[in-house]
């Protein structure tokens, strides 16, 4: 059985794609996958359902009851959910759950980078970063399981995609130009990231386009000092620079991949 909810909750098993409804039952079901194999305590079940301070009065019998009703629900797969003191786990292996398998390409794609093996890190990053449909836990109404794993994934979705992109700079043969739109969608996206902007700069003038890159600077300039109220970091100064200088290295510039996120400086 596969659950996939970086995304819509989709599981798929035995009787094919299974639609579970109920918005508890769905709770449940995340909260068993999100430690797959491991035992989740019916008290930790009951605060992703209800909240730490809302539980109904006779709550582990209503719990018993939604188990009831998810294995129900999951048909051929019921057996997946297996009691176990002091709650129940979800007997599939890691890499059946999306997130799980996310965090483990993640893992692996930032080893090959570090590695220098860009080709292996541009493919599994890719991998990864195409698991995500949409936000995860987008139809599943726990704000325990929001608060607990959506900032860390949100972060880790945005290493993924800066080292895909510094490695398919690094694979680049042909010139850059083809990574351009997708920085410009990583842009628009994260805008506060300006690694993803330096890359687009690199790329634009990598690729000839001495215009292009002064004005992501400039577009850069203006949405730190209006949204952020400080001046843009000196990696993105420097670059600027030596793009104005007409730099002949920059034709062959890599990105520094030990350089941290420049945005750090403005995460929340």
């Amino acid at each position: 059985m596969q659950v996939s909810f970086l995304g819509s909750l989709r599981v798929t098993g035995q009787d094919g794609l299974t639609q579970v409804c109920a918005p508890q039952q769905r709770t449940i079901l995340v909260s068993l996958a999100v430690q797959a194999g491991g035992v989740v305590s019916t008290d930790m079940l009951a605060e992703a359902i209800w909240g730490s301070s809302t539980l109904p009065s006779s709550w582990r019998d209503t719990l018993r009851n939604l188990v009831r009703r998810l294995r129900a629900t999951l048909g051929a797969d019921s057996s997946r959910i297996v009691t176990s003191f002091p709650g129940y786990f979800l007997n599939v292996r890691s890499d059946d759950i999306d997130m799980l398998a996310f965090e483990a390409m993640h893992k692996s794609g930032l080893i090959a980078a570090r590695n220098g093996d860009w080709l292996l890190a541009a493919d599994t990053l890719t991998a990864a970063a195409a698991l995500w449909r949409g936000p995860p836990f987008t139809d599943v109404p726990s704000a325990l399981l929001r608060d607990t794993h959506l900032p860390y994934l949100e972060d880790q979705l945005v290493e993924v995609q800066v080292t895909r992109i510094e490695a398919a700079l690094r694979l680049a043969t042909g010139g850059s130009g083809g990574v351009v739109p997708g920085l410009r969608q990583m842009v628009a996206q994260y805008p506060a990231h300006e690694r993803f902007r330096w890359l687009l700069m690199l790329a634009l003038i990598r690729s000839g386009r001495k215009a292009d890159a002064l004005a992501a600077y400039r577009s850069a300039w203006d949405f730190s000092v209006s949204e952020l109220g400080v001046e843009p970091g000196q990696a993105l100064k420097d670059l600027n620079m030596r793009i104005l200088a007409d730099d002949e290295s920059l034709a062959h510039e890599l990105p520094a991949h030990d350089t941290p996120t420049l945005a750090s400086r403005y995460a929340t």
